[in-house]
């Protein structure tokens, strides 16, 4: 039991200090929603973040929208089936035309699956050092 705690430690500690160096990072992330962001933001993501658009706004037209906002991007959708469905969408659409950075969206995927979490919303209520 305490070996478990002090893995799951490690691990939000590491999610942690991956959320503060976001801004060096990248130059936008892309949520799917206000949840996704506002759980960012709880964490000390201190990089902007952008979430999906409006219903009504085409996946190209966001995806323009996008590229013309910056040149490094994390596509942090959630890792369930859906959100690996847009993360492939918004890639291909973007392709060629922004850095979509794939090694540290695979970084949070591992990370999030240590604490058994699919869902960036489900991260919890931000950095807690206690546990």
């Amino acid at each position: 039991m305490a070996r478990d705690y002090k893995l799951r430690r490690e691990v939000v500690e590491e999610l942690a200090a991956l959320m503060g160096d976001l801004e060096d990072l990248v130059d936008l992330v892309l949520v799917e929603g206000r949840r996704d962001r506002e759980r960012l933001e709880a964490w000390g993501c201190r990089a902007p973040i952008a979430t999906l658009g409006p219903l009504g706004v085409g996946e190209a037209e966001q995806a323009e929208m996008l590229a013309s906002k910056c040149s490094r991007l994390l596509i942090l959708t959630d890792f369930d089936e859906k959100g690996r469905a847009l993360n492939s969408r918004f890639s291909r659409l973007l392709e060629g035309r922004v850095c979509v950075d794939h090694g540290l969206r695979a970084r949070f995927g591992r990370l999030m699956g240590e604490l058994r979490v699919r869902a960036v919303e489900d991260l919890g209520g931000g950095f807690e050092r206690g546990g």
